[in-house]
């Protein structure tokens, strides 16, 4: 991860070390029309919301994760599905809706996280075919479409198609 000059630090905070105003906050961020567009499920509510913070407590195979700079909270990242075994783990990120050019710094520390942290050979993702500022978001930092999943989310009456992505890890780890 490349940090200009005077660029402020990016903290990662766990969910599950959030305050009470950041869930909320983040809870804000995920049903803004315009993430909950994107997303599997439209709208979640306050106390499925919280009820999902709780419980990850106890799955070491799921982080999200809220990132701040300064008091500002950018948004959200997760890391999904981690396999320790086979070192890989499915990404996932939603920016802060009012804020403009945020979701590469989100992705670079995510990457840190995964790549750096964890040691993971491998991320994938989830991306409707539709989302089209998404796909070329995940293009532009060298993810790259492996797949396709057709009538994979039904939503608004319709099925939607989803593509699959990949990004490799540049360090070479041996297991």
């Amino acid at each position: 991860m490349t940090l200009k000059a005077d660029a402020k630090p990016l903290h990662a905070c766990h969910f599950t070390h959030t305050t009470q105003a950041e869930r909320l906050e983040i809870l804000s961020f995920r049903n803004h029309p315009d993430t909950s567009a994107w997303m599997l499920n439209e709208q979640i509510s306050l106390e499925a919301h919280l009820q999902f913070i709780e419980q990850l407590k106890t799955h070491p195979s799921s982080a999200y994760y809220l990132f701040k700079q300064e008091d500002a909270l950018l948004g959200v990242g997760s890391l999904t599905r981690v396999h320790p075994i086979h070192r890989h783990a499915f990404l996932g990120i939603y920016k802060n809706p009012y804020l403009e050019h945020v979701g590469a710094q989100i992705l670079d520390a995510l990457e840190f996280i995964a790549f750096y942290k964890l040691r993971l050979h491998a991320l994938h993702l989830e991306v409707l075919s539709s989302n089209t500022r998404a796909l070329h978001f995940y293009q532009r930092h060298a993810y790259r479409k492996e797949g396709f999943l057709r009538d994979f989310i039904y939503r608004d009456g319709r099925y939607h198609d989803v593509w699959l992505f990949v990004k490799f890890s540049p360090f070479s780890y041996n297991a």
